[in-house]
């Protein structure tokens, strides 16, 4: 009061604490939100503290409606921040790309500035509809032909960035992907790998957003191919292109995001896959081609790689295959689970095993084990 100024007081990542901080914490700004002249604002995830209401006063004691009502009594203000469109994720990876253009020299930083300015004030009328790839171009000027292969990128992926449930618009998962692709990009060139921008970009998206299992699948038919081209992948193109549904695409792929993926540039259908599964062998069983198995132990991995559910029809195929084969696929099955983080679907595809073979009990029940906390809960 004596300095007739208003104290302002910014708490930022909350939603990262623990429980048993993020709520007394709270609680302790409240004693506060009634002292004059005084204003918290608070940044955080609001699903992820409602989770910590509910860890902190166990799940059964509270229904949503009291979540609700213990946020109404302690936020007085809620300001919600939409999601990023497709018009936004798209001027952002333009802008993230261009930046990398202009320190790789092909770019005037003057240009870049010009750029910023003039998307912004595009965005500012998003609303009236899907911002062009012209448009985007315009904000670059005479300079927009320098980087027009990015332009291309940020205007075909920015739709799949959006929709996707794996990135969903965010803009700090946005620019991960760009540095990650850099870093690829970086290892490439010094291993004198002369490979295409837009197709390690396609890549790399189909890894980060396709369906759980597919970038597995995807990798399987490359590794087990004798020139790293997928054998239909030009069927599926051709299919996608003339508005038909692509037939024969593994189950994981699903049709949608197969359509959206398909169509991106460039097509894949001459391209050697080799060297882009390489750069991207963070699990390297992975990528292993499956060629030491038998040709019905191929057909057994990929039924099981390729279902969504437990089933009890491939019982017999499974106990028809010979115990050093079934090592080799609980093996890769196991090591699917711990790449992708202990997932349902991963589980229940290994599950089979060992409800052919009781042999492989006790190592289903060892990686159980081994599954961190908060994965077990939620199984």
């Amino acid at each position: 009061e004596a300095l007739d100024r208003r104290l302002v007081v910014i708490v930022d990542d909350l939603d990262r604490c623990l429980p048993d901080v993020a709520l007394p914490t709270l609680e302790a700004m409240r004693l506060l939100l009634m002292v004059n002249r005084t204003v918290f604002v608070i940044a955080a995830d609001e699903t992820m503290i409602r989770q910590a209401v509910r860890v902190r006063y166990g799940s059964e004691a509270l229904d949503e409606d009291r979540v609700t009502s213990y946020f109404d009594k302690l936020i007085q203000i809620p300001v919600r921040v939409p999601r990023p469109g497709p018009n936004e994720v798209k001027c952002y990876i333009a802008l993230l790309l261009a930046e990398l253009a202009v320190q790789q020299g092909s770019l005037g930083s003057s240009a870049f500035s010009d750029a910023h300015k003039n998307l912004k004030m595009l965005l500012r009328k998003s609303w009236a509809g899907r911002l062009t790839r012209e448009a985007v171009a315009s904000a670059f000027g005479a300079e927009a032909e320098k980087i027009s292969e990015y332009i291309d990128i940020a205007d075909q992926i920015a739709g799949i960035m959006t929709a996707s449930s794996s990135i969903g618009g965010n803009p700090r998962l946005i620019k991960r992907f760009i540095n990650n692709l850099m870093i690829r990009k970086a290892v490439a060139d010094s291993q004198g790998m002369e490979l295409s921008f837009a197709a390690m970009v396609k890549l790399h998206l189909f890894e980060r957003c396709a369906p759980i299992g597919a970038f597995d699948e995807l990798a399987s038919l490359v590794a087990n191919s004798d020139d790293g081209r997928i054998k239909d992948i030009g069927k599926w193109e051709s299919a996608v292109e003339e508005g038909r549904d692509p037939e024969g695409i593994p189950e994981s792929w699903t049709i949608d995001f197969a359509q959206q993926w398909l169509l991106l540039s460039p097509e894949l259908k001459k391209i050697d896959l080799r060297p882009y599964i390489y750069l991207s062998r963070e699990d390297k069983a992975r990528f292993e081609p499956r060629k030491d198995l038998s040709p019905e132990g191929r057909n057994v991995m990929s039924l099981l790689i390729n279902t969504g559910r437990y089933q009890s029809t491939l019982i017999p195929q499974i106990r028809a295959i010979n115990e050093a084969e079934l090592n080799v696929i609980f093996e890769r099955l196991r090591d699917r689970v711990i790449a992708e983080k202990w997932s349902s679907v991963s589980m229940l595809q290994l599950l089979h095993v060992p409800m052919a073979v009781e042999k492989f009990a006790n190592p289903y029940i060892a990686l159980m084990s081994n599954m961190p906390r908060e994965k077990s809960v939620a199984s």
